[in-house]
């Protein structure tokens, strides 16, 4: 049985809830539209004030943005064709550059940069349009929900309103309370790290205006650019994006959990132009100027974590993205892993055959089943994605995780060495990983 959502509608078309329209949210709407089924966004915002900055996407999820229908040019995606790594305080090399250019043609796409506003608003675009498969996702604003029955898939809206349906996903990020509702008393709970994130961007325009910070951007468009203290510990991460118009910054640095506390309960999530660069004493004068450019106020990213979850479902409920996996961002796999939940939940609810929801009971059985098969799928491989990303972007994590990584993947599954690190998350294919556990149960049965 074919998985492509290219194939006919669905013999049967389910009613779906997605609690929360962030980037997971809104693709898994997409991939349960295009297999057929009447999809229902519930979101406790206006959606009108996305967060902006930057954010990359892997050649993994470019392949399921793609085969969703996302139109990277529309998108304003940038090709991230390589990366420099520099001396913060003398700009000079401490490796020669990677040359990224060749991985549209050894993983299908290449890796992107993008807007998250950009991004989401192609997203939510491409969910609620009439173009396209499946019947267009209806999008609810301000519409926060109190409570959840994973049994029976409902939720209870804050208005007091209940409303059910046939599945229901939570993607309501960082700070859902679904998780708890899947695992239970015993749920690990979501924690602060010590990774401290200062974001901005900037008109590309402007850097290359002024004599003192163009020669920041002469290795060209697409080039990233990771200007690294000397004891490895503050980093000032560069990249285009919305095409060449705008430069995203990141400045992160990593601080004992004793510390980042107290810095987040005095900044309260915000920080100042005079922070940033205390951050970045001993940095070269030319990337300071960088830092005088930026907004008087800042937004600040103390980033979270969560030890795996031993499942993601219960019931006919599935949880996916932040809600079940923070994941923190030293190799960019926080919304690549959202969007891969997304595509394993299209496709495993494509082409629901009739004989198997003659009734109700058959339908929730089905649904039950189907969550529980990708909970089996995602769980492993998103805590192993979790244990990577808690390494910072200079240690080997394969190396530092290889005994906690064996405890969710065998070891034949797993990448041997640093250098195999990114052709193995990059080559992943979760459309092949289905339609194979799809292909054993059939066998099986």
């Amino acid at each position: 049985m074919g998985l492509q959502h290219s194939l006919a509608m669905p013999s049967k078309q389910l009613s779906v809830i997605v609690v929360g329209a962030g980037i997971g949210g809104l693709t898994t709407a997409i991939a349960l539209r295009r297999a057929g089924h009447k999809v229902t966004i519930y979101e406790k915002s206006s959606l009108s004030h996305e967060i902006g900055q930057g954010i990359t996407i892997s050649p993994h999820g470019g392949r399921i943005l793609q085969r969703l229908g996302m139109d990277f040019q529309k998108a304003r995606m940038t090709d991230y064709m390589g990366t420099n790594i520099v001396d913060a305080a003398t700009l000079e090399p401490k490796a020669p550059m990677l040359d990224q250019s060749g991985w549209g043609r050894q993983f299908g796409v290449r890796m992107k940069t993008a807007y998250r506003i950009d991004l989401h608003a192609n997203l939510l675009e491409l969910a609620r349009s009439d173009k396209g498969e499946g019947p267009p996702v209806k999008v609810l604003a301000r519409a926060g929900v109190l409570e959840i029955d994973a049994d029976n898939a409902s939720i209870t809206l804050e208005n007091g309103e209940t409303i059910k349906a046939d599945i229901l996903i939570a993607a309501d990020g960082v700070r859902s309370k679904a998780a708890k509702h899947i695992v239970g008393n015993d749920c690990p709970e979501v924690q602060s790290s010590g990774t401290i994130v200062y974001r901005f961007t900037l008109p590309t325009e402007r850097l290359l205006n002024d004599p003192e910070t163009a020669h920041l951007l002469s290795a060209g468009a697409g080039i990233t650019t990771f200007n690294v203290s000397p004891k490895g510990d503050r980093w000032l991460v560069r990249y285009y994006c919305r095409g060449t118009e705008l430069q995203n910054f990141a400045m992160y640095t990593l601080r004992t959990h004793e510390d980042a506390d107290r810095q987040e309960h005095d900044l309260r999530f915000k920080t100042d132009r005079a922070s940033l660069r205390r951050e970045m004493e001993g940095f070269h004068p030319s990337l300071l100027k960088v830092a005088s450019m930026a907004s008087d106020v800042l937004p600040l990213w103390r980033c979270t974590t969560r030890e795996p979850l031993p499942r993601m479902s219960r019931g006919r409920m599935a949880v996916i993205g932040d809600a079940a996996h923070p994941v923190m961002p030293h190799i960019g796999l926080g919304a690549v892993s959202a969007i891969e939940d997304a595509a394993a939940l299209g496709a495993l609810f494509t082409n629901i055959p009739a004989s198997a929801t003659d009734t109700d009971t058959d339908t929730a059985t089905l649904v039950q089943h189907r969550l529980a098969l990708f909970s089996r799928l995602r769980a492993p491989r998103v805590a192993v994605y979790k244990l990577y990303s808690d390494c910072p972007f200079f240690i080997h994590a394969v190396q530092a995780q290889r005994h906690a990584a064996e405890r969710y993947m065998a070891p034949r599954d797993l990448p041997q060495t640093q250098a195999e690190l990114r052709p193995w998350y990059m080559g992943y294919d979760v459309y092949e990983d289905v339609k194979r556990a799809l292909g054993e149960e059939l066998l099986a049965a």
